[in-house]
């Protein structure tokens, strides 16, 4: 009997021990997510996060992985290191995207990026690359990130050489020759390729690209296999022409 009982309060303790583990999940611009699935990793509980974004699990202390997700969004897992003096973690979820493309994230939702056709300006000795037009695309801030939605794999995506370029608008351009004459280009030309990271989410479907450093107001454009500056000529001439395009943005 006394085995029985010191077994039961064991088991009491184990159960009741200590505050729950409590948190919250949102999505990427803040806004709480009702009705998310979130587990630690290895553990089989799963509560459903309220309508303020909160959920509930069992505390246990040392580093854990916590999952959440969400029809519609896309899920995510955070490393915890709990302790009594932790304070509730924030799990943020990116939606997931409408459609294949890119996605460039605004300060509340995501602006879906149309392609421009690069322009060939030159002649034999000196040619210009780039684009007519910024689109319609624009968002505020000072960073870029945007969400590649795609069945490639992450090889294939990197085959592309996906990169973050900021643009410079040329109107005119001098054409080095045996007549060297001052023309209108009328083009918005790469003016400084940007560190792009790429990172693949949860989803195998979506990729988060990140241009490095904080950005000032201007033309950017994502562009693939070196468009705006090609090695050569004939590099740029290889590529077909319905994929010489790139995806242009303004930030403002």
């Amino acid at each position: 009997m006394r085995h029985t009982v010191s077994i039961l309060t064991i088991l009491l303790c184990a159960c009741g021990g200590g505050d729950p583990l409590r948190g919250q999940v949102v999505d990427i611009w803040g806004n709480p997510i009702e009705g998310a699935t979130v587990k630690i990793v290895g553990q089989s509980e799963r509560p459903l996060t309220d309508g303020n974004g909160w959920f509930n699990l069992p505390k246990t202390d040392g580093t854990i992985s916590v999952k959440a997700g969400r029809e519609g969004y896309i899920e995510d897992e955070l490393s915890l290191d709990v302790n009594e003096k932790s304070t509730p973690p924030v799990i943020r979820l990116y939606p997931r995207p409408e459609k294949a493309g890119f996605w460039v994230v605004g300060s509340a939702v995501y602006v879906p990026l149309a392609p421009e056709t690069v322009k060939a300006f030159g002649n034999e000795i000196k040619t210009l690359y780039g684009i007519k037009t910024l689109g319609e695309a624009s968002v505020d801030g000072s960073e870029l990130k945007l969400i590649y939605h795609t069945d490639l794999r992450l090889d294939q995506v990197m085959t592309l050489e996906p990169q973050i370029h900021k643009l410079a608008f040329q109107r005119d351009a001098k054409l080095v020759g045996a007549l060297s004459t001052e023309v209108r280009v009328n083009l918005w030309v790469s003016d400084t390729p940007l560190k792009t990271t790429i990172t693949p989410l949860k989803s195998r479907t979506d990729y988060l690209l990140e241009a490095e450093g904080t950005l000032e107001p201007g033309g950017y454009a994502l562009t693939t296999n070196n468009l705006l500056n090609p090695a050569t000529d004939e590099a740029f001439d290889k590529i077909a022409a319905p994929l010489r395009i790139i995806f242009p943005m303004e930030l403002r």
